[in-house]
């Protein structure tokens, strides 16, 4: 849409990305002000700030599809157990019963487990499976405040994740996420002081 100074500023409409040759006295994410001859380098700003909003929709995107991920049925909160294999037994029964998985799913997580640590930062493990796919997306997710050993290390959170066939595609984008969470010393002190499950999802998914 094309609109004079005084329209916009009086109704401002709706938009992903707002140019403009004048200085619009309005807040926007992505305002770019050109010369009202476009030159190569406005041309290059506007090629940037589109490139922003993709960025932008893929990581919504990816958040949402965490966020689907996740579910209060799934989380569990300072349990204690002798190994790593029980408590992927432990996240397995959960997952099993909310009707997550199959039988054979567990055993082919503890075949990955045994193949390297699944462990990818000293706060987190996120065991998985290596040819089963779930029958509904997952993430079941254990928090202790007391570490639990897993591989060489110890770790305090541990993600068991499930993914259908169909949502494979979707799960690289938000696997950034969590392992930028877990790599960040400001938003990895937000997660572990997280208690119940809406402070971990708000902390792990928005970062806060």
């Amino acid at each position: 849409d094309v609109m004079s100074y005084d329209d916009y500023v009086s109704d401002p409409k709706p938009c992903d990305l707002l140019v403009t040759t004048i200085d619009l006295p309005v807040i926007h994410p992505y305002k770019v002000l050109v010369a009202p001859l476009l030159g190569k380098h406005d041309i290059r700003r506007i090629r940037s700030a589109v490139e922003g909003i993709n960025e932008d929709r893929e990581v919504d995107r990816a958040r949402a599809f965490l966020r689907g991920l996740l579910s209060d049925r799934l989380f569990s909160r300072n349990v204690e157990l002798a190994s790593s294999s029980e408590y992927i037994d432990y996240l397995g029964s959960l997952c099993q019963d909310a009707g997550c998985i199959g039988s054979d799913f567990i055993q082919d997580v503890k075949l990955r487990e045994r193949v390297s640590s699944t462990a990818f930062t000293d706060c987190l493990a996120v065991p998985h499976s290596i040819n089963q796919y779930a029958e509904r997306s997952f993430a079941c997710v254990l928090h202790n405040d007391k570490p639990i050993h897993w591989g060489r290390g110890a770790v305090n959170i541990v993600m068991l994740i499930g993914l259908t066939r169909e949502d494979m595609h979707h799960f690289t984008e938000a696997f950034d996420i969590i392992i930028d969470r877990f790599t960040t010393m400001r938003t990895t002190a937000i997660i572990m002081r997280s208690d119940t499950f809406e402070e971990f999802a708000s902390a792990l998914v928005d970062g806060r």
